[in-house]
């Protein structure tokens, strides 16, 4: 496996600080090399086969396609960033394909200071939402489980059972196309269902899934941000770094997992034939890149944003860098 971004120009400092440092911070963003990234997804495909022993077809944790650091030259700070592009065997994506956020003239990419994030739960819960925004059917799953209730109760049985992840990332929504006609389709639904009237096209969604994460890992605060179990905390306590600078190695302080790719819209996501098939421990990113076709007119395509813990708000808000930015162009 090798990385999905080449750059000879890592590692590159950036000219502004973590919020969490002063103002005198160096902060350096470097690519680990395609050795690192073979290792952990070796280790994956490990953790992948775990729980097949009991379910055969338990979904596989995305392999890893981006390893980044940042860490401060003058203060102990370090922080991991993971890109893990998403492919499809049912929706059919390629390099050609192009990436476009529909919003608001004030809350476009290319102007905003800001960029809001949001839970699936938050899409879920929130009434006040236009339908197709808000989504009472965001981050689940449907499975038929007709097989294994009419076994174990008798009888005919239909039985859907909903699924959804224990945690939940923060996502930012977008659209994908291929074509001039998709691209005014798209703009007409959202012009007329949400009164989007600015188009921005994400010139290089490896790139803007790459500075999302940077930009999320420099403005959050884990012990604000996200309430972290007991397990969690251990994980950051026994973690250790070092970096050339320092005098001693030290535990890491974020782990960041940006998840990017097209939606998937299915209305079932697979059975449930027997007691087996509801150990499926990996699926979380499969709850949050699925959703009903009803809504497949939007041909959404989401950045998902998750770390260790679970999210204290279901907004999240990140500054918006000349890095991202740069990324982004009106159509």
């Amino acid at each position: 496996m090798e990385n999905i971004l080449k750059s000879s120009t890592f590692p590159i400092e950036i000219d502004r600080a973590n919020v969490l440092n002063d103002e005198d911070a160096r902060i350096f963003v470097s690519q680990d090399n395609d050795v690192a990234l073979s290792d952990v997804n070796r280790v994956l495909r490990t953790i992948n086969a775990l729980p097949r022993r009991s379910n055969p077809g338990a979904v596989s944790a995305p392999v890893m396609t981006g390893c980044f650091s940042i860490f401060d030259l003058n203060k102990p700070m370090y922080h991991c960033v993971f890109l893990h592009k998403l492919e499809s065997n049912t929706v059919t994506t390629s390099d050609t394909d192009n990436v476009v956020v529909f919003s608001e003239h004030d809350y476009a990419p290319e102007r905003t200071k800001s960029l809001q994030l949001a839970t699936p739960r938050y899409y879920r819960s929130q009434e006040a939402l236009k339908p197709g925004i808000g989504d009472p059917k965001d981050g689940t799953l449907t499975k038929d489980g007709s097989y294994w209730l009419s076994s174990t109760i008798g009888g005919s049985v239909h039985a859907r059972l909903t699924f959804s992840s224990n945690s939940e990332p923060w996502v930012y929504c977008a659209s994908h196309y291929r074509s001039d006609e998709e691209l005014r389709n798209l703009i007409r639904e959202f012009g007329s269902k949400y009164e989007y009237s600015v188009a921005t096209k994400i010139i290089d969604p490896d790139a803007f899934a790459l500075w999302l994460g940077v930009d999320f890992t420099l403005g959050f605060d884990k012990t604000a941000d996200v309430s972290l179990s007991l397990q969690e905390e251990l994980v950051y306590r026994t973690s250790r770094c070092a970096v050339s600078s320092w005098t001693e190695s030290r535990p890491i302080d974020t782990v960041v997992h940006v998840y990017y790719g097209p939606v998937i819209y299915a209305d079932i996501s697979g059975r449930v034939d027997k007691q087996d098939h509801l150990f499926d421990p990996l699926a979380g990113p499969q709850t949050w890149f699925t959703k009903k076709t009803a809504l497949s007119s939007q041909r959404e395509y989401r950045f998902a944003v998750s770390t260790l813990g679970t999210p204290v708000r279901q907004k999240h808000y990140i500054s918006v860098s000349p890095e991202l930015r740069a990324t982004t162009l009106t159509v």
